[in-house]
């Protein structure tokens, strides 16, 4: 197999790009571009960037620098319900739930994004309605924070509750593209993850995104049979890391449910763009070849 590093554009270059998915041929791999921030200021160094770009050390993944300020974060338009852990935990759980909930939000900026918060516990409840309205999305954050966890973890019933309302949007709309966020504050017995599993099963009928969260002493095996997949269960990292996981978290989501397959980039500055292909193996890089395609001539490798 052709062996070559990544085409870096020169100084000279200062047009908008449009990244298209490169010519498949023997030792070369088709990659998506994803959307980061730069990561010169977190001090990571290759496995925990890799950790973060995706849990699977199965893809493959690259980096180029980016000043580029919202390349970070998502810009699509689709309906995103977050399910989000209410049961009695230990400690200050709820608080860091309700921060990791506005954390996230921040980073989802197209006004035609339309956002449900659900709840679960002992019994599971629909905080805020689907919307795109931003005030009824504060509101909604702020009732949010007035909740006192009770209850045992009942995941089932808040993927019970959003599979609910996606089918309502799903029939009147077969197009509609939506993803879940769940996220757990600890581990869930066994009945919880058989019956999560089952409701989750239903996603698929509606072309659902669903990704699971773990926080605490969450267990990541459980998030895994729940989703189905390594690459979407995620582990709350420690607050220093936490930069890195939001940016890993929106990327990975918003790229697979928007399904896009061209990205922009303005270069003439320093940007970072990272893109990885599932199946590859970390051992065997040197063997693999990126091609690149500018506008519809030119092919760099």
């Amino acid at each position: 197999m052709e062996s070559s590093g990544p085409w870096v554009p020169g100084p000279g270059l200062s047009l908008l790009l449009l990244l298209l998915p490169p010519l498949l041929s023997a030792g070369s791999f088709q990659h998506d571009v994803l959307n980061w921030r730069n990561f010169h200021h977190l001090d990571f160094g290759w496995k925990t960037i890799h950790r973060y770009l995706s849990p699977d050390w199965g893809s493959l993944h690259r980096s180029i620098r980016s000043k580029a300020s919202k390349l970070h974060d998502c810009d699509g338009a689709f309906d995103l319900y977050l399910v989000l852990d209410a049961s009695n935990s230990e400690g200050n759980t709820w608080n860091e739930v309700c921060d990791l909930t506005e954390r996230l939000l921040k980073r989802f900026t197209n006004p035609k994004l339309r956002i449900s918060l659900i709840t679960y516990s002992s019994v599971s409840s629909v905080l805020l309605p689907l919307t795109s309205d931003r005030n009824e999305l504060k509101k909604g954050l702020q009732r949010l924070r007035e909740i006192r966890p009770s209850g045992t973890r009942r995941l089932q019933d808040g993927l019970r509750k959003a599979g609910d309302e996606i089918a309502k949007v799903y029939t009147a709309n077969k197009k509609a593209a939506s993803m879940i966020y769940a996220l757990t504050a600890g581990p869930l017995d066994q009945w919880t993850v058989w019956a999560s599993q089952r409701e989750a099963s239903r996603f698929k009928n509606f072309k659902t995104k669903f990704y699971a969260i773990g926080m605490k002493n969450s267990q990541r095996n459980q998030l895994i049979q729940i989703v189905g997949g390594k690459t979407q269960a995620y582990e709350v990292p420690k607050p220093n890391d936490m930069e890195g996981f939001i940016i890993s978290l929106v990327g990975n989501s918003c790229k697979q449910v928007m399904g896009g397959d061209s990205y922009y980039a303005c270069v003439g500055e320093s940007y970072h763009l990272g893109f990885y292909a599932s199946g590859l193996s970390p051992d065997r890089m040197s063997e693999y070849t990126c091609r690149y395609k500018l506008d519809k001539n030119e092919v760099y490798i």
